[in-house]
């Protein structure tokens, strides 16, 4: 099921741009919807159109809008962010040019060339409007020229949000404060971990506090020296001199028993 929206048109069929829409939208404005009904936007509102009101509906799109009934019809406001899911306009139909789907040469009085990303021409039947809109990346690809390096994208993206863009900043910058923050926790003998989440939190603030804070005291360190890993003497063999592991039992050197 689809949706689709107009948000600047004439009288003029060929400068009409047309955009198609999941079919939610339609639901979201509390229009009734057959399943073979299409919503179709003009200028600022949303229609609800029958199957067989669309080849009329795209060829006369104002004057539509002056027969249909009220409850098939509502506002679209300027300030309504909707991602489209295809851009087209209406144009004449050239000589001898075939329908995408059934290859059938056009009537230029009857049926209808949808043009896409510029020059971009879908030839259709008026029969095969609505099966191309139901499923327009299938026929959209099939149309492209074979062997093309990079295929074009049919649906525009919503641009990154703000809100995301700005998220995504102060997690980077909270990375390298908290990373800041930790490194001279263990300088000054305080808690890793609490220190590396609060400079995650606050950033520069965890690390001027940091900073700003006593070195933790340690009765058994010297004054001036920063504490470090625990570290164990060796046990030199008693019979050749060989220093080994304090866990190990005899000496690897010559096999010596290390027991006191």
């Amino acid at each position: 099921m689809i949706c689709l929206a107009g948000p600047s048109w004439s009288e003029q069929t060929n400068s009409v741009n047309i955009y198609l829409y999941n079919k939610k939208l339609c639901v979201k404005k509390g229009m009734p919807l057959n399943n073979t009904d299409i919503c179709l936007g003009i200028n600022n509102y949303i229609l609800v159109v029958h199957k067989d009101e669309l080849m009329k509906t795209l060829v006369k799109p104002l004057g539509f809008i002056k027969n249909i009934e009220s409850k098939r019809m509502a506002k679209l406001y300027k300030d309504e962010k909707v991602g489209y899911v295809l851009k087209f306009k209406i144009v004449p139909a050239k000589e001898n040019e075939r329908c995408v789907i059934t290859g059938f040469i056009l009537r230029p009085d009857k049926d209808i060339v949808l043009q896409m990303k510029g020059e971009r021409r879908i030839p259709l039947k008026r029969g095969a409007i609505k099966l191309f809109l139901e499923n327009p990346g299938k026929y959209f690809y099939q149309h492209m020229p074979k062997g093309a390096l990079f295929t074009e994208e049919l649906s525009k993206t919503e641009p990154l949000s703000l809100f995301w863009l700005y998220f995504g900043i102060y997690i980077f910058i909270g990375l390298i404060f908290g990373a800041l923050s930790a490194q001279k926790a263990v300088e000054k003998g305080f808690p890793v971990k609490f220190w590396f989440a609060t400079g995650l939190l606050l950033n520069i603030l965890a690390f001027c506090a940091v900073m700003a804070k006593k070195e933790a005291e340690h009765p058994d360190i010297p004054k001036g020296l920063h504490k470090i890993h625990h570290t164990v003497t060796p046990i030199s063999c008693p019979e050749c001199g060989y220093e080994n592991h304090p866990s190990e039992k005899r000496c690897v050197d010559c096999g010596h028993s290390l027991d006191a």
